[in-house]
């Protein structure tokens, strides 16, 4: 039911199945907290959901104009606090620049390493190649020798 009335914003009528409801898990609860109690077992957390629990029923038994003045006291209080000056925001843009300007850099260096390992690696392919063309060729030349032998055997003179 108050799920509903903080979702939408607008009052909503309660049934008698909300109030049944709610009224059982009060009940569940005060059971739990006296089972503890009873028991000695009282832990720091109920002790602060109890403690909860009760400033949410002094804040709904106090009048409409005692809460906007609680309210009013603690927006000045957190406003004090908040409050930025000019120079600050001059410092946060300088740092976010220089934080970018450095990234900027890194990418530059990063792409001028991928563009020399580039140049590395073509180089590399350019010098294999040139040794297998001469090995192709000597190959041939070898190839062509024997075939000259096989094909025009030396004549006796």
């Amino acid at each position: 039911m108050r799920e509903e009335e903080r979702a939408s914003g607008i009052g909503c009528e309660e049934t008698q199945l909300d109030a049944a409801l709610e009224e059982i898990t009060e009940k569940e609860n005060a059971a739990d907290l006296e089972r503890n109690v009873k028991a000695g077992t009282l832990t720091t957390k109920n002790e602060s959901e109890k403690a909860s629990a009760e400033e949410v029923r002094r804040q709904a038994m106090e009048r409409l104009g005692k809460t906007h003045k609680r309210d009013a006291d603690s927006e000045e209080e957190k406003s004090s606090k908040c409050r930025k000056r000019s120079s600050d925001d001059v410092e946060y843009l300088k740092e976010k620049f220089e934080e970018e300007k450095e990234l900027r850099k890194e990418e530059i260096e990063l792409k001028r390493n991928e563009q020399q390992m580039m140049l590395n690696q073509q180089s590399q392919a350019h010098k294999q190649q040139l040794e297998m063309m001469t090995l192709i060729q000597k190959q041939n030349e070898a190839l062509m020798a024997l075939f000259q032998k096989a094909t025009f055997p030396k004549r006796l003179l």
